[in-house]
């Protein structure tokens, strides 16, 4: 059968084609895979993820290949034997950014090589799982271009506060952490004040953590200068005013054993 005759439309037949119609489709030859890979791609959500068949990878990457793909979310597992093989085939083909609203990846060290080529006008919220040794990959990414108009970056991780690096998430302005280790409650005060009199354009910052609570009252007592305090009552949130050096805005600061909440303010 030739599905590119005008008799019979492939457009109009691929509407109707789920996802693995269109896996099996790509294997029957050449100029099939062709006409599978050139369709309009109307998906919003796609997934690589850890035991996935080889060949239906490679359909995943031709789609993205695909410049009228517009994804509302794009996922990337922890899969450290075939991601770097779907690189290997994506990346030097792909002259275009892909276009995805959210990215998540479970890898940020599998995942640094594919976010240089998200297109930075479409994304908005980034979601990543940082392990102990992926500093560097985690920096490549937040100092990267598509990182720059970000709305919100959520970061999940076993690096301590102190190993954490904030400085490169100074341009950034909805920030949330959780971490999952030791808390080291005793630099949080050092850390919050050089990193809050960088960020310049910081709206929203949140640390959460898994295991271990903050030791507030030790954190406390760098805050605890009487134009600072807003609120101390037991049970409720103790809330700080920091001011902003140069500005007429503070950050307000809620300090919880489990999470501590910061938002620019006038």
């Amino acid at each position: 059968m030739d599905f590119s005759s005008p008799a019979l439309p492939f457009q109009n037949i691929a509407d109707y084609l789920t996802l693995e119609d269109k896996f099996i489709l790509r294997q029957v030859n050449t100029a099939t895979r062709d006409l599978v890979d050139n369709l309009n791609p109307k998906m919003t959500e796609m997934a690589i993820y850890c035991g996935m068949p080889v060949p239906k990878m490679k359909y995943l990457t031709s789609m993205m290949r695909n410049t009228k793909l517009r994804l509302k979310r794009l996922s990337i597992g922890q899969n450290q034997k075939t991601l770097p093989k779907i690189f290997k085939w994506l990346l030097p083909d792909l002259k275009h950014k892909v276009h995805t609203e959210t990215f998540y990846s479970a890898s940020v060290v599998l995942a640094a090589p594919l976010f240089a080529h998200l297109h930075p006008d479409t994304l908005r919220d980034v979601h990543l799982v940082v392990g102990k040794k992926s500093v560097e990959s985690l920096q490549q990414i937040v100092e990267s271009e598509p990182c720059k108009k970000l709305e919100k970056i959520f970061i999940q991780t076993y690096l301590t506060p102190n190993k954490f690096p904030f400085k490169s998430f100074e341009h950034l302005t909805k920030i949330k952490i959780q971490f999952f280790g030791v808390t080291c409650s005793h630099v949080i005060p050092v850390i919050l004040k050089s990193f809050l009199n960088k960020a310049k354009q910081l709206q929203s910052l949140e640390l959460t953590v898994g295991v271990h609570p903050f030791n507030i009252e030790n954190i406390l007592k760098s805050f605890n200068r009487p134009s600072m305090i807003v609120q101390t009552r037991l049970g409720e949130p103790a809330i700080r005013h920091y001011p902003i050096q140069g500005s007429n805005y503070i950050f307000e600061i809620e300090f919880e054993r489990r999470r501590i909440y910061i938002e620019r303010k006038l």
